[in-house]
């Protein structure tokens, strides 16, 4: 399937897209971050393409949604940042050396992390997205390949391609634990994943699955799969869905350590995520595609498909509920997306450029607990709209 793209300064919705479920939004290979609804089409269920927008110049390494901000990163060593409620572009940061590997938004959108190859974890503030904290040589000078926030949001984990997995402590933005993983005998830990309720993270390591208990402190099941484990996430508290290289996706218990269900596939998955009762995979051969989950154990229905014709990297899901989000932060910036702010004077600065691509503000760095707050005094100049562009496809 080919990418038609049009240079439009925002994304209008289609027609035919309006009455739809949710937005599964995709990075590829090929530098694209493309959205698709999952819409009504002549009785049945299909994903029609929403936009494409080709801001980055190097492969999309992931994406991550929270509220109305999508942000995504790459190999470029860049972020940027999207409103989904405007359906706009609002920002772009460039701070770290070195690809993006991982980002991640704390769950009450308030701050998003970076994880680079340069080896360090950058936190930012969401909407002045300035840089709160940077932590270097987060693993030892070696690239960090994943990041996962705990749902309270004061505590996160990271993998780094010293094979070991750390634990921070957000609210002083400071390691608080190393875990040496060298033991699985893998050469590269590159994902990560939270239980709803924060009682449980899973590591992947290879074709065995690693679900550690923060009440034991260590290892409380491990699920030995056919293949490679190459995506992760938690249906529930209880049960974890795996995608694997073969492109298989089944679930497990926690509580019987037995496989609730399983379906098969073609090509690696990329990435798997879940909305309400709806189950998204999408794989490295391009395909996306949807299943309805009557109840995390049971076995679930292909629901829509669709071929995008792209190599796909990464996938997250984009409700509708975000826009009856208010502007959480109206009373704190008064301002649009993309500003600039001044806080305490610091030796570091970060680079934030705003959405016309040309105008940047130096903003000086803190050495400040990473979520303390701060005051600030703003700069109130609005953003401009960047290339977003829709591109109507059909669906299979």
């Amino acid at each position: 399937m080919k990418l038609i793209v049009l240079n439009l300064g925002i994304i209008r919705s289609d027609s035919n897209t309006m009455g739809y479920k949710f937005e599964a939004i995709i990075g590829t290979y090929e530098q694209f971050l493309v959205g698709y609804k999952l819409c009504k089409v002549d009785g049945e269920r299909k994903f029609v393409q929403s936009f494409a927008n080709h801001s980055h110049q190097g492969s999309v390494k992931s994406i991550a949604i929270s509220g109305k901000w999508l942000a995504s990163s790459g190999s470029d060593e860049i972020i940027h940042i999207y409103d989904m409620l405007e359906r706009k572009q609002s920002g772009t940061l460039m701070k770290q050396n070195g690809s993006v590997n991982s980002i991640a938004f704390t769950p009450d959108t308030s701050y998003l992390l970076s994880g680079s190859e340069d080896g360090s974890i950058a936190i930012f503030k969401t909407g002045s997205w300035h840089m709160e904290k940077l932590l270097k040589n987060a693993h030892d000078g070696e690239g960090v390949t994943a990041l996962a926030v705990h749902p309270t949001g004061k505590m996160a984990l990271s993998l780094g391609k010293d094979i070991t997995l750390k634990t921070w402590n957000l609210v002083k933005g400071r390691s608080a634990y190393t875990t040496n993983l060298a033991r699985s005998g893998c050469r590269l830990l590159d994902l990560l994943v939270w239980s709803p309720d924060g009682s449980h993270y899973a590591v992947p390591m290879n074709n065995l699955v690693d679900v550690f208990s923060v009440a034991l402190a260590g290892v409380s099941h491990t699920f030995h799969l056919k293949k490679k484990v190459t995506a992760i996430i938690f249906l529930t508290d209880s049960i974890v869905c795996m995608g694997e290289e073969d492109g298989s996706i089944s679930a497990h218990s926690l509580s019987t350590g037995v496989e609730c269900w399983r379906v098969s596939g073609a090509k690696r998955v990329r990435g798997i995520a879940l909305h309400k009762r709806h189950l998204v995979a999408a794989c490295s051969g391009g395909t996306i595609t949807a299943y309805k989950l009557p109840q995390p154990a049971e076995q679930p229905s292909l629901l829509a498909s669709i071929d995008t014709g792209c190599r796909i990297t990464c996938l997250t899901v984009c409700g509708k509920s975000f826009r009856k989000i208010k502007e959480e932060n109206e009373e704190v910036d008064g301002s649009t997306l993309g500003e600039a702010v001044e806080v305490a004077e610091d030796d570091s600065e970060s680079e934030i450029v705003v959405a016309n691509g040309t105008s940047k503000r130096r903003v000086n760095d803190t050495d400040e607990p990473a979520l303390k707050k701060k005051k600030k005094k703003l700069n109130n100049k609005k953003s401009n709209t960047l290339n977003w562009t829709i591109t109507p496809t059909k669906s299979t």
